[in-house]
C-alpha cells in the first residue's frame, strides 16, 4: 500500500495458496509417461509404503473419498457389534478443520462432535479434550492444518485408554514428523491428500495407509470404487499445466478473478473412483524431489 490507494503492481499480486509448483521440464518429462502408465500406480504404492514404513498403502481419487470409506468401514463395525437399532457412533472432529472432514463423518451415518482447538496450535486443547464424553465415540480424528502436525503421540494415547481409533488426518501435513515418525501413520488408519494447495499435488488424489490391514483391508474397502473415466488424465494433464503456470503471484490474480477458488463446500454425495493411472508417472516424479518441495513450502 502507498497512501490510501494500492498501486497497480499490488492490486495484481495475489498471494495464492502453499501448493507445488511444477516445473515445466516436470510436466514435459510427464506427458509421455501419462500416456503409457503401466504399472506406475502400483510401483508408487510400494514405494510409499517403504518409505512411510506401513503395512499396506492404497492411492484413490481423493482425501475426502478416502476418508468417507474409513467412516463408512467403521459405521458397518458398530452395525454389525451393536445391531442396526443403536444410535450412531460419534467421531471426536477438531472444531477447526476443512469441513469435508465432518461431511464424511455424517455421510458415513455417524454422529460428528466437535471439540474446542487451541488458537496457537490449532491442535485440539486439551483440557477441552480431557472433558469431552468418549463413551459413544467410535474414533477421533487428528489434525495437521497448514502442515504443522499436532500432539500425535498424546492423541494415539488417548484414543487407546478410550477403546477409539485414531484416525490420522493428514492431509496437509505429507512427509512431517512427530518424535520421527511420519504424521499420517499414526493410529490405525491416516491419509494424505494429493488436491491443490499441498505438499504434493497431482491435482487430485488421496493415499490411505494403515498398519492395521485386518480392520481395514485396503484392496477390499476400495474394489467398489469405479475407474477414473478415459478423458480424466487429459483434463488433469490441462489443470497441471494451468496450475504451473498461474500459482505465480504475479498471476494468480486471473484464475482467482475468474475462477470460485479455495472453498471447500459441504459434500454429501463427493464422488468417488479410483487414482487416475495417467497421474501416477507425475507423483513417482514429485516424490523424487518431495523433501526439498516440503521444505520450499
Amino acid at each position: 500500500w502507498h497512501g490510501s490507494f494500492p498501486d497497480a503492481q499490488s492490486m495484481l499480486r495475489t498471494l495464492p495458496p502453499s501448493g507445488t509448483p511444477i516445473r515445466l521440464l516436470t510436466l514435459a518429462r510427464w506427458l509421455p509417461r501419462a500416456l503409457r502408465p503401466g504399472d506406475a500406480e502400483k510401483r508408487l504404492e510400494s514405494r510409499l509404503q517403504g518409505l512411510l514404513g506401513v503395512r499396506q498403502v492404497r492411492l484413490a481419487s481423493s482425501g475426502r473419498a478416502l476418508l468417507y470409506q474409513i467412516f463408512r468401514t467403521l459405521s458397518g463395525e458398530q452395525v454389525r457389534n451393536s445391531g442396526p437399532r443403536t444410535p450412531p457412533g460419534e467421531v471426536i472432529v477438531p472444531g477447526y478443520t476443512c469441513s469435508s472432514v465432518a461431511a464424511a463423518v455424517a455421510r458415513a451415518g455417524l454422529r460428528v462432535r466437535p471439540v474446542e482447538v487451541d488458537a496457537e496450535t490449532l491442535d485440539y486443547r486439551r483440557e477441552a479434550l480431557e472433558a469431552t464424553p468418549t463413551s459413544g465415540a467410535v474414533a477421533i480424528v487428528s489434525s495437521s492444518l497448514y502442515g504443522h502436525p499436532g500432539d500425535l503421540p498424546y492423541l494415539e494415547s488417548f484414543a487407546a485408554d478410550r477403546g477409539m481409533l485414531l484416525v490420522d488426518d493428514a492431509a496437509q501435513a505429507f512427509l512431517a514428523r512427530v518424535d520421527g515418525r511420519y504424521a499420517g501413520t499414526f493410529g490405525q488408519v491416516g491419509i494424505h491428500s494429493l488436491d491443490k494447495g499441498k505438499n504434493l499435488s497431482t491435482i487430485q488424489g488421496g493415499i490411505i495407509l494403515t498398519d492395521d490391514p485386518a480392520r481395514f483391508p485396503l484392496a477390499e474397502m476400495l474394489r467398489s470404487l469405479p475407474p477414473s473415466g478415459a478423458g480424466v488424465g487429459l483434463r488433469r494433464g490441462i489443470e497441471l499445466v494451468g496450475y504451473s503456470l498461474f500459482l505465480h503471484p504475479r498471476l494468480y490474480w486471473i484464475p482467482d478473478r475468474i475462477l470460485k477458488l479455495g472453498g471447500t463446500p459441504w459434500e454429501m454425495s463427493a464422488p468417488a473412483t479410483r487414482y487416475p493411472g495417467s497421474l501416477a508417472p507425475m507423483l513417482e516424479m514429485l516424490l523424487d524431489e518431495a523433501a526439498e518441495l516440503v521444505d520450499r513450502r
